[in-house]
Order: C-alpha cells, then structure tokens, then sequence
C-alpha cells in the first residue's frame, strides 16, 4: 500500500486497478532465518533482517518499513 499511495502522489492520482497493471504479479516472499530478532547496530536499536553476504547485514529500525545495510562489525547481538 505504501507504494500504491506514493504512486498516487506521484501523478497526481491513480485507480489501484491500473497500479496492479503496472506492477505486474506480487509474490510473498518468505522471512529469512532469524528474522526480527533484536540487535543493536551502533548503539541503537534495530532488528535482524538477514544477512546480506560478505560482511554485510540487513536490519530495519524500530518503527521503520527501510531496510537498511551495515557492516557486521557495527553489529551486536542482544540477549533475550
């Protein structure tokens, strides 16, 4: 839905009938391993969303939908 209301804005108005035309199929894709869990990424909180490979990871802060990539290093993992 994000992408649908920002696609309204974009041009100044759009049915979601014709949004669906324009993205084509939309498949679920299942969550990595280990998703969510709690972590801190340089001091602030975020959570695990996989590893991006070579010595990279995907976290997402609290309250965002922004995937985004940090290096191992800056990572800590969080007891539960």
């Amino acid at each position: 839905m994000l992408a649908f209301y920002a696609m309204q804005r974009a041009t100044g108005g759009m049915a979601f009938k014709r949004f669906l035309q324009i993205v084509g199929p939309i498949r679920e894709t299942p969550m990595p391993s280990g998703a969510g869990r709690a972590i801190e990424v340089l001091g602030s909180p975020a959570y695990w969303v996989e590893h991006a490979g070579g010595n990279s990871v995907r976290f997402v802060r609290p309250g965002s939908d922004t995937i985004l990539l940090s290096h191992e290093a800056d990572i800590r993992e969080i007891d539960q």
